[in-house]
């Protein structure tokens, strides 16, 4: 898995629906999820700064969809240091 991610945004309905996946891994979702778009608004980051429960799914299904969010909603648990060891 690559150690950066890409967020995107679907622009219906209104925003609500976000895509986590590997950066440039867009192609080889499934046709099920890239087609719930038209897809926007790229945000980039690292993996180890995902919120625990998006890291996970990134790991386990190679992609997150999170429905229903804000649009302050943001994939990154902030204000930790999650790569403490």
């Amino acid at each position: 898995m690559s150690d950066r991610y890409e967020c995107i945004m679907s622009a219906r309905p209104r925003g609500r629906l976000r895509l986590i996946h590997p950066a440039g891994g867009f192609a080889a979702l499934p046709d099920k999820v890239r087609h719930r778009g038209p897809w926007c608004d790229g945000q980039e980051g690292d993996v180890v700064r995902l919120k625990p429960e998006y890291r996970l799914a990134l790991a386990r299904d190679g992609y997150v969809l999170v429905e229903g969010v804000t649009w302050g909603w943001s994939p990154e648990a902030v204000g930790k240091n999650p790569q403490k060891t």
